[in-house]
């Protein structure tokens, strides 16, 4: 009898530990981006705006944003088409209370560089990259401004011989 006794008790404690055992999550872990090395303690950081992979990262404490920010795949940073005049911005929110307040905006060009170095990134920072896109103004432009205006001073021109 003592050893059925014993059997059950050792069941509950195997269901007890089995049920410890399990993680739960808040959010499917799928939608996660895991950038860390195996027992590296880590942090949840928020990339937004023109990269190919937005969305929640698992990162490392320590983590380099330049490294971060290339594990994102910056979309067409370099990729510059000549007619047009691209000026790439990074933006780090930070969350204070129930807000998120920008505490750093630079040119991306001025971050690489080390020219406006980046504060250290903390737990549920957002890095927001913006890209800018101007037309430049050239040649074509200013011809295409002249034919635009030479049509309507011939269309004015044969609206009156009518």
């Amino acid at each position: 009898m003592n050893n059925k006794k014993l059997l059950k008790c050792l069941w509950a404690l195997l269901l007890v530990f089995t049920a410890l055992q399990t993680e739960v999550y808040a959010q499917d872990e799928g939608r996660i981006t895991d950038f860390a090395r195996p027992g590296r303690p880590t942090m949840l950081i928020y990339v937004w705006g023109t990269a190919s992979t937005p969305g929640i990262w698992k990162v490392e404490q320590d983590v380099d944003p330049v490294e971060l920010l290339s594990a994102a795949q910056i979309a067409n940073f370099g990729n510059i088409d000549a007619s047009v005049k691209q000026t790439m911005y990074l933006s780090i929110y930070r969350k204070r209370g129930e807000r998120r307040d920008e505490i750093y905006k630079a040119q991306m060009t001025d971050f690489l560089t080390g020219a406006a170095p980046a504060p250290p990134l903390m737990e549920e920072d957002l890095l927001l990259v913006e890209t800018v896109t101007k037309d430049k103004f050239n040649l074509q432009t200013i011809f295409s401004a002249i034919a635009a205006v030479g049509s309507i001073v011939l269309l004015i021109i044969r609206v009156r011989q009518l």
